[in-house]
């Protein structure tokens, strides 16, 4: 059975620092996936060959980037939804306003009904939590930082 696994961890309120903390689960990653393990278990899973697998997935990303550059949203199916997030310094009136005063783009990604239902029904597992120096090392390396 899959199971998402968390641990307890405590947070203090930002808006109350004399408070005493509260525990709260966060998730914890139990991996990571690449590209090439993604590719080599849809290749299994079908009839297309890891590399053709692979060369698809690099297409979806490269155009995904360029439809997000040029201000679209990118509907990927039963997947979800990629758009791009603005922001930006406030100007007391919009002529004053300029390009200079945005601040950095991020990506926004909506997963479909789909995957959100299927997150609902999921199963939990509660595990240790990592310790600091782990987390910034997977962070650094590529893990996943959840």
């Amino acid at each position: 059975m899959r199971k998402l696994t968390y641990s307890v961890v405590p947070r203090k309120n930002p808006a109350d620092k004399g408070a005493p903390a509260k525990y709260y689960a966060t998730a914890q990653a139990r991996g990571y996936s690449s590209l090439e393990e993604i590719a080599e278990k849809i290749s299994r899973s079908t009839t297309v060959t890891r590399a053709d697998v692979k060369a698809v997935l690099a297409a979806l990303e490269d155009e995904t980037i360029d439809l997000l550059q040029n201000g679209e949203i990118v509907q990927l199916g039963d997947l979800g939804t990629f758009r791009a997030s603005i922001s930006s310094k406030g100007a007391e009136v919009a002529e004053e306003y300029n390009v200079s005063m945005i601040k950095g783009v991020k990506v926004i990604f909506r997963p479909s009904k789909k995957i959100s239902d299927a997150m609902q029904t999921a199963s939990f597992e509660r595990v240790a939590p990592k310790k600091d120096a782990e987390e910034a090392t997977e962070d650094e390396g590529g893990g996943t930082g959840v």
